[in-house]
């Protein structure tokens, strides 16, 4: 995470998708390491719904860093910036693809509209990135749509249907077991997919296990399934509703899972009258409830709890964050509020930690460790 620099000129607004190859606006942007600016005329840049930000489409033998589309948002709460960039970056510490950010001052027509956070758009470029064969199946997950392909977007191979989603998820329903198990070792790939999970649980991302994410099939490489994290505003402990002094720690180790019913025996959307609380995804429902991949998850939960989200790292993080970003906050208005937000993030990290390493699923992993007999 940085904070550099960019300017934007618009010239008229860009059309709906599918784009043309020329657009009629320009982005400027200024290295904040080096202070070279680079301009990148004729784009398609496009207004998001509400005056919350842009979405810019680069040419594509001519990438910003080798991001060939990125969101430049700032949705109306600071705290929805600064949790999104740090979720992403808990993601890649945990080595699950997620998409890059960067703060950012932002000019549009001349006129200062203050800081923003620029987000990398899952896409080809960004399998690239990652390692990742591009000629795949990608899809982005819809809360809407009304059914398994309707809330599967297509973002590659559009022309080529849905028949692979199908196929895995017809698997997944009707197996159990050890034939539920062969299923996933065969099609998924296992510690990414228990990775994804994991932060999520981690994170207290309730809209992460049927929402906001984009998984990809391999079709001509490894075969694999995998899945990406998309739209993390409402991590590290805020749900719809919450107080702004409230911070949700205690969501339960079993949710996502097939089967799981909150606390006090509600399910489906918002059970037991609980805001925040969904049933399984596609995905999450069966896999969360498979023994044997649930193994491979919890270890994932308390491996990232142990090493990766701790206050001896993200504390200094999110310090140095707030530094960076104290000028832009001062003309905002915003000091106090900043100060606010970054404590409920800490308080987050260290009241998740404490619930989550207490949960008596995350507890017998250390028994089972500590009574293994040495070889």
């Amino acid at each position: 995470m940085t904070d550099g620099s960019c300017k934007k000129r618009i010239q008229g607004a860009s059309p709906p998708q599918p784009h043309p190859p020329r657009g009629s606006s320009a982005f400027v942007y200024v290295d904040p390491k080096t202070g070279k600016t680079t301009l990148f005329d004729y784009l398609n840049i496009i207004p998001r719904d509400g005056g919350r930000g842009y979405k810019v489409h680069f040419h594509k033998d001519r990438t910003l860093d080798g991001l060939s589309v990125v969101s430049i948002i700032f949705e109306g709460s600071e705290r929805f910036l600064l949790a999104e960039a740090l979720a992403y970056d808990v993601y890649r510490r945990a080595g699950n693809a997620a998409p890059l950010t960067d703060f950012m001052r932002l000019w549009v027509d001349g006129q200062m509209v203050g800081y923003h956070l620029m987000i990398e758009q899952p896409n080809r470029s960004f399998l690239r990135r990652n390692g990742l064969r591009d000629d795949g199946n990608l899809y982005k997950l819809l809360w809407y749509g009304g059914d398994l392909v309707g809330q599967h977007e297509k973002k590659t191979n559009i022309h080529e249907g849905h028949d692979d989603l199908r196929e895995i998820v017809s698997l997944l329903q009707t197996t159990r077991g050890e034939k539920q198990w062969k299923v996933i070792q065969d099609n998924f790939n296992v510690d990414q997919m228990a990775t994804y999970f994991a932060v999520n649980m981690v994170l207290s991302h309730w809209d992460g296990f049927f929402n906001n994410y984009f998984t990809y099939h391999d079709i001509h490489g490894g075969k694999k399934w995998e899945i990406y994290p998309w739209d993390q505003d409402k991590t590290w402990g805020f749900y719809d509703g919450i107080g702004r002094d409230e911070v949700f720690y205690n969501m339960p180790l079993n949710y996502g899972m097939a089967g799981a019913q909150t606390p006090n025996g509600g399910s489906g959307f918002a059970g037991g009258g609980l805001q925040w609380w969904r049933d399984g995804g596609f995905f999450s429902a069966p896999l969360l409830a498979n023994p044997q991949f649930r193994k491979v998850f919890l270890a994932k939960t308390k491996e990232i709890l142990e090493k990766i989200y701790t206050k001896e790292i993200y504390f200094p993080l999110m310090d140095e964050l707030a530094e960076k970003l104290k000028e832009d906050v001062k003309a905002r208005g915003g000091e106090a509020e900043l100060a606010h937000n970054i404590e409920s993030l800490k308080t987050h990290l260290e009241k998740r930690r404490e619930f989550l390493l207490k949960q008596a699923e995350i507890v017998a992993l250390g028994k089972q460790s500590s009574t293994r007999p040495a070889k």
